[in-house]
Order: structure tokens, then sequence, then C-alpha cells
């Protein structure tokens, strides 16, 4: 098992963390996702290197920027 852990500008609204949170879930390989939104500190778990541009993707779709990985 692997944790990633990523920065996005997030908002602290319920409805934003929800969003994220659904948009990462989806991705395949991605379970476990824990957003802190006052900090936009997002960690996952994977079983095998997920595709930095899947959840790159994700994270956009969801309204947000991925701005660091960690």
């Amino acid at each position: 098992m692997r944790t990633t852990e990523l920065y996005v500008n997030t908002g602290t609204c319920e409805h934003c963390r929800r969003a994220l949170f659904i948009e990462l879930s989806a991705v395949p390989g991605v379970w476990r996702v824990r957003i802190d939104a006052a900090s936009g500190r997002v960690t996952f778990q994977t079983l095998s290197p997920v595709d930095h541009t899947r959840v790159a993707t994700a994270v956009a779709d969801a309204g947000f920027e991925v701005r660091a990985w960690r």
C-alpha cells in the first residue's frame, strides 16, 4: 500500500470538499481519500502507482488545481 500526498487550492465549504472527494475516488486505484480543506492537503491510498495526469484531471474536474505533489 502506498500513500500519496498532494496540495490543492481548495475551498473550505462541505460542497467543495465533497466534489473533490467524489472526483478523486473515481480514479482507478485511488481509495481512502482524506481532505484537509483548511490546508489544501489531500492524501489517498493506492496499491500501485497511479497516473498523476488522471489525478490532476480529477482535481481539475472538481474545480481545483494541484499546487504540489509530495
